[in-house]
């Protein structure tokens, strides 16, 4: 049975959260600032658009992006366009972190891309062109949905989307943050699956949230012109060190892009809800399969 979840209507304006997302041993906090400012381009339309590349050849492609792990999918044809994952770590962990939890699902369906920040967490002024050159690795070299590139991050990663989003990023089809955080009072409309821990206390410790993830919604749901009456979506639970986790998950009504917010009760992260649930990976591909 899913967890009574609070439903936050405050409103956000202007800019907030600049402080630090201070790490813990194994964890993800850390912090990300800098003046939002980065490479914009066309909202993706619903309608598959190949590169270039595709049906110039068969092989699997190769990036050569410095501190960027990937992978791509055994079906790569050349020919058959793929969707894109980025996936963005959290503070003081390698890039690896995230290529642990999501690879086993996304790697058969989703080239991914794992890159590593260039300090202990993510910085849009400093980050930001690690995206572009991901962007430009793929047009250069893969046959892949210029309309079905996604992001996913955790902590500082999920904070790096905010501020790209604030940024004006508009490349991504849609996003699904873990743990992040308010930047912005809204930016352009996207779906979104936004995932937060109750009681989020290393968000709360730092002054970043309530630490429920109530300040946190706001801005997508603003941004999608979201009703605050929603609908719950069941879904399967799972097993955290023994605890049972109870997803509590809600779809927003009223959207112009769907928007999703989903609330647990995981202690992994030490004795926070902060980490990536275990249901996370599950979720976030099936959020991601929707627009496929």
């Amino acid at each position: 049975m899913s967890p009574e979840l609070p439903l936050g209507s405050q409103g956000v304006t202007g800019s907030a959260a600049s402080g630090a997302d201070a790490g813990s041993a194994g964890g993800g906090g850390g912090s990300i600032a800098g003046d939002p400012s980065g490479t914009t381009g066309d909202a993706p339309s619903a309608q598959p658009q190949p590169s270039a590349v595709c049906g110039t050849g068969g092989a699997s492609p190769s990036f050569n992006l410095p501190n960027t792990l990937f992978s791509v999918p055994a079906s790569y044809d050349g020919t058959t366009p793929l969707p894109v994952v980025l996936a963005f770590h959290a503070a003081g962990n390698p890039n690896t972190q995230l290529q642990t939890i999501l690879g086993n699902t996304l790697q058969n369906d989703y080239i991914v891309f794992y890159p590593k920040s260039d300090g202990n967490g993510w910085s849009d002024g400093v980050d930001s062109p690690k995206v572009d050159a991901i962007f430009s690795a793929l047009d250069a070299t893969a046959c892949y949905d210029k309309n079905r590139v996604f992001a996913t991050g955790h902590s500082s990663g999920a904070q790096f989307i905010v501020q790209r989003l604030c940024a004006g990023e508009a490349r991504w089809r849609a996003v699904a943050p873990v743990a992040s955080s308010v930047y912005c009072s809204a930016w352009q409309p996207i779906p979104a699956l936004v995932i937060h821990g109750i009681g989020d206390t290393e968000r709360q410790a730092y002054g970043l949230d309530d630490g429920d993830g109530l300040k946190d919604i706001v801005p997508y749901r603003t941004s999608n012109g979201c009703q605050e009456t929603y609908t719950e979506v069941p879904v399967d639970g799972c097993n955290s060190g023994g605890v049972q986790v109870d997803p509590g998950c809600r779809d927003f009504d009223g959207c112009s892009e769907p928007t999703r917010w989903c609330q647990h009760n995981d202690p992994q992260y030490g004795t926070s809800h902060h980490g990536v649930p275990c249901f996370g990976a599950r979720v976030i591909k099936q959020f991601f399969d929707t627009f496929r």
